[in-house]
């Protein structure tokens, strides 16, 4: 049966519509199976995936399209009936738009056509709005995810909640997010930051109270407190409008620990608020485990200090090390500004610093005092902790600390045990309220390890001075005995030396007296001149090595021998400084002293020698301090500069002879021989000095017990006596000499060059007077005198020795010497003692005449 033009054209669009819907439909059932999908796996659709559906249903309605098209060509072609004779102002989308096309059954296509493609709009709309919904809580719960992993993702508070802040504040849009603590009677924010636009910036600390407030409200009440009306909190920082402000409790296991407070410009939606709440238990959970931490960590690193505190106590005796160590160790355990250990002393009522940690103030050190007085007393006494919370609200006594000038927080623990009270342990802080219960109580228990540490401490100081003085007893010994020695050694050599220049000084002399040249007597006299200079030189190595000279018991005004040795060294100290350019600054603080006793010219040596040391100590000029002064029974002179100093080496060997530091110009018998000059009169020096700072030398003598009567004995002119005289010397030169010198004064001579030869010379009645050498070769002086007494009790005796000033004069006496006078001799003194013994009016008084 043939069909119809009409029948083959309608048959043709209602095959191609079909195929046009079925592909459709296939397309539409793929985009919502994956739809389905995404929202099984809680994701939203990608974008990839939605490019691929909008593409294969627009395939789809394009293929359904083409295959009507080409079907209709084919029928319309079959109709005979071509396009051409269609109307030539037809439209097709017209025909769409109006359905009306002429053809009811093609009208009816197109509007079916038509509603279904306003369908496919509406639902790719509704699938938009529903995608971008999706979106937006996949978002949300993303943030969650993210804040979640964030709050797990260190045990560290302070890390925690900066990082938390930030984020929560960029990933929910809002104004202000602040994570506050409770502390004390406050909820204190010392994390928070506001947004405005894309600029977020951290808050500073906030101190809101617990009795006023939206985060008061929610710490009381224990729940979330939402504010999307006025009056909001005005205390929250608002960097815009305000559209919402939420405060969330966060609890641990009951109880109240902190508020999160966030803050928004928009009214915030109930999902939102949701998530916040689901944050803030996350927060609340993560702020419990780093307070879990953060204790467990505390009392990891208490132990770990008091093991090393305990250590450092164990493995040292070290008093200063040891609370040095220990104030560090304490420092991290209980935070502080400043740090010292006192002690106190009953009698002059003070307390002193024994150590300090003062690295921020300045102001405190070791050594420094302050009155017994205040909180420090009443913690010492009472044996209990003194805690000022606030310095400024201090009613009860003064403070009297040299260290609490900034403070703001005073901590006071006593240092005692069961027997005796020691100090105190004092920590201070700038902060008020700086210190809690737990920490007032961790002091306590530190206390007993730094109360050991001072009595451990008090016992090795006692065993370290009591060595210290018996190392310097041991080195006093050691340095008499060197003394002794060089003593020995000395009187040897100055014997000889004496000899000598007893022989040159003595024929000098008698050639002075024969001789009328001037120009030979000038000779003669330089001859001299040395000749005593050397004898000078040699009495003082006498004086050094001699243990008493029998003149210490003359009274002497130390401030008197103070300012002559300032006059006798005014051409160091002024005149020669001046010539090199530098100037030398004199202090003088000498006061009158009462009298001591002693040799005045010995003492006047010894400060001379002090001022030209100290004088050399200072190339580039100083300070000269020369001051007397008395303590107790002891009167002082001391000389201090402020030159170059002296290291502690330097400082041990100042005293052994022959140790010098100048070189070629000193010959280190100065301080050696005022050591032994000093120690003569039962005094003592002591030394202080300080590389680079100066130097300061004291010396202690005892003052005068018992007052006498100064004794001068002046003898009257030499009476001219002549006698007959035998001289016993083994030294030729002296022999010769003192022979010729008698004889020139009238006397009759015969001289012996030795003990037995004088023997052998001697005849009872024969001599007036003998002179004898005291150390010869054959026979000691004493020896020859004592002969010679045996035979003639009564004669008159002299010895004439290089060491005399080491004799006693009383066992000279004793052993048959009338007088003793030492060599080298000068020939009138000579002369007139002579003259006196010969004549008997000589004071026979034991004495060494020199």
């Amino acid at each position: 049966m043939r069909r119809s033009p009409l029948a083959r054209i309608r048959n043709a669009l209602l095959i191609g519509l079909t195929i046009s819907l079925l592909l459709i439909a296939g397309g539409l059932a793929w985009f919502w199976w994956t739809f389905d999908q995404a929202q099984r796996q809680a994701r939203a659709i990608s974008p990839n995936e939605q490019l691929i559906i909008y593409s294969v249903i627009g395939a789809a309605a394009v293929v359904g399209a083409l295959t009507t098209l080409i079907m209709t060509m084919r029928s319309v072609r079959q109709t005979r009936k071509p396009f051409e004779q269609l109307p030539s102002d037809f439209d097709p989308d017209q025909a769409i738009e109006s359905g009306n096309s002429g053809d009811p059954l093609i009208d009816n296509t197109l509007q079916k056509v038509e509603a279904l493609r306003k369908n496919l709009l509406d639902r790719q709309t509704s699938l938009t709005q529903q995608t971008s919904q999706f979106q937006t809580v996949q978002a949300r719960h993303e943030a969650v995810f993210k804040l979640a992993r964030l709050l797990n993702s260190t045990l560290e508070i302070e890390t925690l909640l900066n990082d938390f802040v930030r984020s929560l504040v960029k990933k929910f849009d809002l104004s202000f997010v602040g994570v506050g603590l409770i502390e004390n009677s406050s909820i204190v924010v010392r994390h928070g930051v506001t947004r405005k636009a894309e600029q977020i910036e951290s808050t500073s600390t906030l101190w809101l109270a617990l009795s006023a407030g939206i985060a008061a409200e929610a710490a009381a009440e224990s729940q979330i407190i939402i504010k999307r009306q006025p009056p909001f909190d005005t205390a929250l920082p608002s960097p815009s409008t305000v559209g919402t402000q939420v405060a969330h409790p966060l609890m641990n296991s009951g109880h109240i620990i902190g508020v999160m407070l966030s803050q928004s410009s928009q009214k915030l939606d109930e999902e939102t608020l949701n998530h916040l709440r689901d944050i803030a238990e996350l927060l609340a959970s993560s702020l419990s485990n780093a307070q879990l931490f953060a204790n467990a960590r505390e009392r990891a690193t208490n132990l770990t200090a008091i093991n090393d505190l305990a250590r450092a106590i164990s493995t040292s005796l070290d008093l200063k090390r040891i609370l040095d160590t220990a104030l560090q160790q304490i420092r991290q355990l209980i935070p502080y500004d400043q740090a010292s250990v006192t002690t106190y002393d009953v009698g002059s009522n003070m307390f002193q610093v024994l150590a300090a940690n003062d690295a921020d103030y300045g102001m405190l050190s070791a050594g420094q005092e302050t009155e017994g007085n205040g909180p420090l007393r009443t913690a010492y006494e009472a044996g209990h902790p003194v805690y000022i919370a606030e310095v400024e609200h201090h009613t009860g006594q003064p403070l009297q600390l040299p260290f609490a000038d900034e403070a703001q927080s005073l901590l006071i623990q006593p240092l005692t045990t069961a027997d005796v009270r020691l100090g105190t342990l004092n920590l201070t802080s700038r902060r008020p309220n700086a210190f809690d219960e737990q920490q007032v109580s961790l002091l306590g228990g530190l206390s007993h390890f730094l109360t050991t540490a001072l009595v451990n401490g008090r016992l090795y100081n006692q065993r370290a001075q009591a060595l210290q003085q018996l190392e310097q007893t041991q080195d006093h010994l050691l340095f008499v005995e060197k003394l002794r020695a060089l003593g020995e050694l000395a009187s040897g050599v100055t014997h000889d030396f004496n000899n000598l220049l007893a022989g040159i000084l003595g024929n000098v002399q008698v050639l002075m007296g024969e001789l009328q040249n001037p120009e030979q007597r000038e000779t003669l006299r330089v001859i001299e001149r040395a000749a005593k200079d050397g004898a000078e030189t040699v009495k003082r190595i006498q004086r050094f090595a001699r243990k008493d000279d029998g003149e210490i018991d003359a009274p002497v005004e130390l401030h008197e021998l103070a300012e002559d040795a300032l006059d006798l060294t005014r051409v160091r100290w002024r005149n020669a400084a001046q010539e090199q350019g530098v100037n030398i600054e004199l202090q003088r603080e000498i006061l009158n002293v009462p009298t001591i006793r002693g040799h005045a010219a010995e003492l006047r040596e010894v400060l001379t020698n002090l001022i030209i040391n100290a004088v050399d100590a200072m190339p580039n000029g100083g300070m000269l301090r020369v001051a007397t002064g008395q303590r107790g029974s002891e009167v002082f002179v001391s000389v201090a500069d402020s030159g170059i100093g002296m290291s502690e080496e330097v400082k041990a060997r100042i005293f052994d002879p022959f140790f010098t530091t100048k070189g070629e110009r000193g010959n280190g018998l100065g301080l050696a021989v005022s050591a032994a000059i000093v120690s003569r009169h039962s005094g003592r020096i002591e030394v202080q000095s300080i590389e680079g700072r100066g130097t300061n030398f004291a010396i202690w003598l005892p003052m005068l017990e018992v007052d006498f009567a100064q004794v001068e004995a002046t003898d009257d002119d030499a009476p001219s006596v002549r006698g007959s005289i035998l001289i016993v010397e083994d030294e030729e030169l002296v022999r010769i000499a003192l022979s010729r010198m008698l004889a020139a004064w009238g006397h009759e001579v015969v001289s012996a060059e030795s003990g037995r030869d004088a023997l052998a010379k001697f005849r009872p009645g024969m001599f007036d007077l003998v002179i004898t050498d005291l150390g010869m070769p054959d026979m000691m002086g004493w020896d020859v005198l004592r002969l010679i007494r045996e035979r003639e009790h009564g004669i008159r005796t002299m010895m004439l020795s290089g060491w005399a000033r080491q004799i006693d004069p009383a066992e000279a006496k004793l052993r048959g010497a009338d007088v003793v006078v030492a060599k080298p001799f000068d020939q009138a003194i000579l002369r007139t003692t002579v003259a006196h013994l010969l004549a008997g009016t000589l004071d026979l008084t034991p004495r060494v005449i020199a």
